[in-house]
Order: C-alpha cells, then structure tokens, then sequence
C-alpha cells in the first residue's frame, strides 16, 4: 500500500519538465528500480510517512490510502514502524543496467524495446562476469564500458537505436566539481528535437542519468525514484556530500539519428 501511494505520486506529478517530454507530448517514463519507501523518505515512519508524502503534495489519491491505512492494517506496524515486504530492486544493484536502458529510451522514445535490451546487457554481463556479484557489488566503470561497446554500439543496436557516447574526463587529472558541472551543463543545452543528449554519471553508490541541468539544480531521468539533487551536493572527493563523482564515469550521449520517432 505504501508503495502504491508512491508510484502514484510519480506518475501523477503536476510539472513534469519538458526536457523529460517525447516529442509527441507523451512523458517519457524511466524504468523504476525500486519501488521503496526508504527511497522517497528515510525521515518518515508508518503513516507518518504516507501523511508526509500528503503534505508534500501527493494529492487526494494518497489522502484516501492513508484513510485506508489509518482505519485497518494495524499488523503492519511493529513499535511504530510499518513492516514492509522488499520489493523488486531492494536486494540488488541493478542499477547500471537499468542506466543504460534509461539512457537509450531518453535518447530514441517510445520505439525502444526496454526487455530485449536489457535481456541483451545482461547476457552479455553475463559472459564475463558472475551476475551474483553484480548483484552483491554493483557495476564498475570498466564494465559499464564492455556493455557499451558490446552491446550499445554494436551493428544489430547502432542500426536500431544509434547513439553516440564519449567519455569527456576520463584523462583530466585537475578538474573542480564546478567545471564538470558547468560543461555538462553547456553540453546538455545544445540539446535540439533532432538530437538528444543525456549524461551518464556514476556515484559512489549509484548509476543514473542527468537530462538538465540549472543553476540549482541537476535533474534525473533515473530507476528510482529521485528526481533532482542540488548542484553543491556532487564532488570529485568523499567527504559530507551526498554524491561522489567519479571523472572515468561520466558518459556524454548523444543520439545519432531520431527519424520516425
């Protein structure tokens, strides 16, 4: 129930950018990971989080599923918790496939076939590396990079879905947060109806894509259910920011090709 609540919020939500619009007014959706409810407020407990997500702006879908929950499911609240099942995506770290996915469905709309690829990226992960660690471990830069030029760029994909990738950084030793930000900024304005562009950045703990960025803010197109971070929250070194960045995984896109979209 809780998780309806949520994807309910995503779905419905008022002010969808238009960078995130297809091009025949149909928002583009991003393949969603987890369906958590740590994910959307770590802050909130119980109902205390379903009121939260209320107050937040939800909308009279979510009044009427707190009603609900107030009134019954009592069971599912254990020393003023609610006890929730793991949903798919809680137990793996999928994300840099679903990254990937993501990027080319941005880049080439509705068209893309999302279970085929991802079928394919994970086959082709598979042929090199244990899926159990992936599971366990998460995607490093390296293997992102087989997957794309394995799979993304390979004849059968570039004919379907054909996209351009490029790694900006991966030789610059001396580059501030700020510059970084700034020039996938600028490369993400150049953006046009003909030509798509999205960046790829990896975290410390997660993979996910950039569709706009301003001057407060950096946008995701992304598997859960995160939609903006503030720019100050990213750095090139750990420390007490939210984001660490690395220079060898940040992957400008771009789609080559959008006739018949």
């Amino acid at each position: 129930m809780l998780n309806t609540v949520i994807i309910l919020n995503l779905k419905a939500a008022p002010n969808v950018p238009p960078h995130c619009r297809h091009d025949r007014g149909i928002t583009l959706r991003p393949v969603v990971l987890c369906l958590s409810i740590s994910e959307a407020s770590s802050e909130f407990h119980g109902v205390r989080a379903l009121r939260g997500l209320y107050k937040r702006g939800v909308g009279k879908a979510a009044k009427k599923r707190v009603e609900e929950f107030s009134s019954h499911d009592e069971k599912l609240v254990i020393s003023g918790k609610v006890l929730r099942p793991s949903q798919q995506g809680d137990l793996d770290r999928f994300c840099g496939i679903y990254s990937l996915v993501n990027a080319i469905v941005y880049l080439n709309g509705h068209r893309v076939l999302r279970n085929r690829l991802r079928h394919a990226l994970i086959t082709e992960y598979s042929s090199e590396w244990d899926v159990a660690e992936l599971m366990d471990e998460g995607m490093d830069d390296y293997q992102l990079d087989h997957l794309i030029q394995y799979v993304l760029k390979s004849e059968f994909y570039q004919k379907k879905y054909p996209v351009d990738i490029h790694k900006p950084f991966a030789r610059t030793k001396k580059l501030r947060i700020g510059a970084a930000i700034n020039r996938m900024q600028q490369f993400l304005s150049n953006e046009t109806p003909s030509q798509r562009r999205v960046v790829l950045i990896g975290t410390q703990l997660h993979w996910t894509l950039i569709y706009h960025i301003d001057d407060k803010y950096l946008y995701w197109f992304d598997s859960s259910f995160r939609r903006k971070s503030f720019r100050r929250s990213f750095s090139f070194r750990s420390g007490k920011v939210a984001h660490v960045l690395r220079r060898k995984a940040i992957y400008f896109m771009v789609s080559v090709d959008r006739e018949g979209l």
